[in-house]
């Protein structure tokens, strides 16, 4: 089947509407020229639409500009991009997409924007995103989404925003994270969640954010978590039965709960917001247990080998001097640092007498 490129008018509006796709003879494989600098509602139910490449002077894609175009399966956004806005209900609906490259220009992705994209596989973001808000709803309902990284310049995750996403398995946040919000039922009944790990700049998660969610086993708070609350209900359902966090966070959250006169966690078991029986580990626990785990291997790794990794997944050095250097050993000397060995070469040599003895050359 043939593309079609439909140009810019040379003067007058350079939105592309319904009426230039229908006068150019609805073509179902479409490019658009560079010059268009918004794609108006044009598709909204186009069932004959099947791919789409947009030129990089697009700045906008607005309200229902893709919606219910069911066989809509591939959109290309040209090199160098400078959208910026994925409006409300933008591709709401188009249930044949498969993946999207959001550009890196992009801020927003609005209200319910890829809502019941249902065969929306894969989300993946330009390098340098300036994404800051994924709005309420925006991917609500995309149930064959296995995995996102969210860019690190996101600060807010709306309401609903991932909800009903049942084969969505892996959230991840990209280092230097922004994120201060995950709001109402952001990731209710995505039943296949299995762990997250919280970046530190979160400071709310609101309610029921991640209920009924009962995969969801574990959950890590980076180091230095910074918070003001979490609403009662957040982890209602939830399959949640470890928590691993540092004292300091342990701390801060038993401060705002004070505040509302709510009972402190601990570690050990707790009633953690809504969910019942969860353990919260600390994170130099986490270390103490490798150790554990490794001295029962049948060829153990060394310590400082174990804290590097512990330190890795905690951001924590193990308080204990020896699991940060490991046991001294004797040598020459006395004692010496594990690990470090000088090498000698030793040769016979006769005395007066007959007698051999060795003389030591170091390197």
């Amino acid at each position: 089947m043939d593309t079609y490129t439909i140009p810019v008018p040379e003067s007058g509006n350079t939105a592309f509407t319904r009426k230039d796709w229908e006068q150019h003879g609805r073509p179902p494989i479409l490019i658009l020229e560079e010059g268009w600098t918004m794609i108006d509602n044009a598709f909204y139910g186009a069932e004959d639409l099947l791919m789409i490449r947009i030129p990089a002077s697009v700045i906008r894609i607005v309200r229902d500009a893709f919606a219910l175009a069911t066989k809509l399966h591939q959109v290309a956004f040209v090199e160098g991009s400078r959208l910026r806005f994925i409006q409300d209900f933008a591709f709401s609906g188009a249930t044949s997409l498969e993946r999207i490259n959001i550009p890196k220009n992009v801020e927003s992705i609005g209200y319910s924007a890829f809502s019941n994209t249902t065969s929306l596989r894969e989300v993946t973001f330009e390098e340098g995103s300036k994404l800051k808000n994924i709005e309420d709803a925006a991917f609500i309902g995309a149930t064959s989404l296995e995995r996102i990284n969210i860019p690190k310049n996101v600060e807010i995750i709306g309401d609903s925003a991932f909800s009903n996403t049942t084969s969505l398995r892996e959230v991840t946040f990209e280092e230097g994270s922004k994120l201060q919000c995950i709001g109402d039922a952001a990731f209710a009944s995505a039943t296949s969640l299995k762990t997250i790990r919280i970046p530190a700049n979160l400071n709310k998660i609101e309610n029921g954010a991640f209920s009924n969610t009962p995969m969801l086993t574990e959950i890590t708070f980076e180091p230095n978590f910074k918070f003001s609350s979490i609403y009662w209900d957040a982890f209602r359902g939830s399959g949640l039965t470890t928590l691993v966090m540092g004292e300091p966070v342990l701390a801060r959250l038993n401060a705002t709960r004070r505040a509302s006169n709510q009972p402190p966690l601990s570690f050990g078991k707790n009633n953690f917001y809504g969910k019942n029986n969860v353990n919260i580990v600390s994170m130099a626990q986490q270390i103490d247990t490798m150790h554990l785990i490794k001295s029962q291997l049948p060829r153990p790794i060394d310590n400082h080998v174990t804290n590097k990794i512990g330190e890795m997944l905690t951001g924590l050095t193990p308080k204990r001097s020896d699991l940060v250097k490991g046991p001294a050993t004797k040598g020459m000397g006395g004692t010496r640092k594990r690990g470090i060995r000088r090498k000698s070469n030793k040769r016979k040599m006769k005395t007066k007498k007959g007698k051999s003895k060795r003389r030591m050359t170091r390197k």
